[in-house]
């Protein structure tokens, strides 16, 4: 074998050395990296920095309003429920951006007005589910989310 085609097989080979084998992952083991630890608990949830986290809450809250958009012209729930979903996602990951966040840091401030649009914004959601009964009501967020 020449040299120029045995160097690339070579990185082929540790590649392939570096990554978990597939069948594994299909019968249900946990990737690796992740299951629980030492001392059985469930390893904490990464923390993303706070530009990502704000940027993951923007984007479930621009769905929501393209949702949102979608009822006013069909009037059909589903679509109302979507944005429903969406605006809880965008609130549930402030409010935990917001926890994570001392008080003397102006960032802390930001998410905190950003939540509080979005509790306004799902409240709005809310009345427009009060027209198709009370079995389709979108929940109110789940404990002090949308309390302050």
């Amino acid at each position: 074998m020449k040299r120029r085609t045995l160097i690339p097989l070579l990185g082929l080979w540790l590649l392939c050395l570096a990554t978990p084998p597939l069948y594994a992952q299909q019968q249900g083991a946990a990737p690796q990296g992740e299951g629980q630890t030492g001392n059985g608990q469930a390893p904490a949830r990464p923390k993303l920095s706070y530009s990502a986290e704000v940027a993951k809450a923007e984007s479930a809250l621009g769905w929501a309003r393209v949702y949102h958009d979608s009822y006013k012209r069909s009037k059909e729930y589903r679509y109302l429920k979507l944005a429903g979903d969406q605006g809880l996602r965008a609130i549930e990951v402030l409010y935990h951006t917001q926890l994570s966040l001392d008080r003397t840091q102006r960032f802390y401030y930001q998410v905190r007005k950003k939540r509080i649009y979005l509790c306004t914004y799902y409240q709005m959601l809310k009345e427009d589910s009060l027209g198709f009964g009370s079995r389709r009501i979108l929940p109110e967020p789940t404990s002090s989310r949308c309390q302050f």
